[in-house]
């Protein structure tokens, strides 16, 4: 169940996004060396990450954005909305570096026009106990096909670790709804799908 802290920060930040969709640009294969997130295209389950809301969560090892493997989470109520959100375990940040943050997603179940988005979850302290700010990048539209997105965002001057979320909702649909995540990506550097056959290992 999410903590009261979390769900006004996720309520208060899909609705301020709402106006912000932007066209997905194309999330990188996330196992590059630079990508903080472990476990980041979730090939057996969820390991290190947190369904901190939603009803439930499974791994589909047959499907997947750019390889087999993805977890599918049920979208929880809140009363008037739907919302699904994960997080990562805590990773190390340099306070005001530049970070690459994408994902991929696709709707399997419910009604269309559901809006998605990466934040990160900054603290003071190395260790994620000190709450510092939450920063988003612009949300998209979500479907029945695979969306990715890739977007980068400065951390705070006093940041010293993150967690990486992805949230998705349904503002103009309260049915429930289900997802499917793949392909997470927060680290400095990353590289962008489409410029990949560029990159020189």
């Amino acid at each position: 169940m999410m903590n009261e802290m979390h769900r006004g920060a996720m309520m208060i930040g899909l609705i301020a996004l709402t106006g912000l969709i932007a066209a997905p640009a194309g999330a990188a294969d996330c196992n590059q060396a630079e990508n903080l997130l472990s476990n980041c295209d979730f090939t057996t389950d969820m390991t290190d990450w947190y369904l901190s809301v939603g009803d439930w969560w499974r791994h589909d090892p047959t499907d997947g954005a750019t390889a087999p493997g993805c977890v599918e989470v049920d979208a929880a109520f809140d009363g008037a909305n739907h919302y699904v959100q994960i997080e990562s375990i805590c990773v190390p940040t340099t306070a005001g570096a530049t970070y690459d943050l994408g994902f991929s997603v696709r709707v399997t179940s419910g009604p269309p026009g559901g809006t998605c988005v990466a934040r990160a979850h900054y603290f003071t302290d190395t260790s994620c106990s000190f709450h510092l700010a939450f920063q988003y990048v612009p949300s998209f539209s979500a479907d029945s096909t695979w969306q990715q997105t890739f977007e980068s965002q400065v951390a705070p001057a006093t940041a010293g670790s993150a967690m990486f979320g992805v949230l998705c909702n349904n503002p103009s649909d309260p049915s429930d709804f289900q997802v499917r995540i793949d392909d997470a990506l927060f680290g400095q550097g990353l590289v962008p799908v489409e410029l990949m056959s560029f990159s020189v290992e």
